[in-house]
């Protein structure tokens, strides 16, 4: 799983040439996270604490 970093989104991967090198040997993963790039941008500023961003990377809530 590759997790970009605040301001960033998942296209980073592909733009840091991580994608080719790692995509034949490799299941990747690369979501945008909460409120970048295409993922939902909820407006409650209590909707991005750590838990939250933890509970959609694992799936759960």
């Amino acid at each position: 799983m590759l997790l970009h970093g605040g301001g960033n989104n998942r296209h980073m991967w592909r733009e840091a040439g991580y994608i080719e090198r790692l995509q034949n040997n490799f299941t990747l993963i690369i979501p945008d996270l909460r409120g970048h790039g295409e993922s939902d941008s909820p407006a409650e500023p209590s909707d991005y604490t750590t838990d939250k961003m933890a509970e959609d990377i694992n799936g759960r809530e």
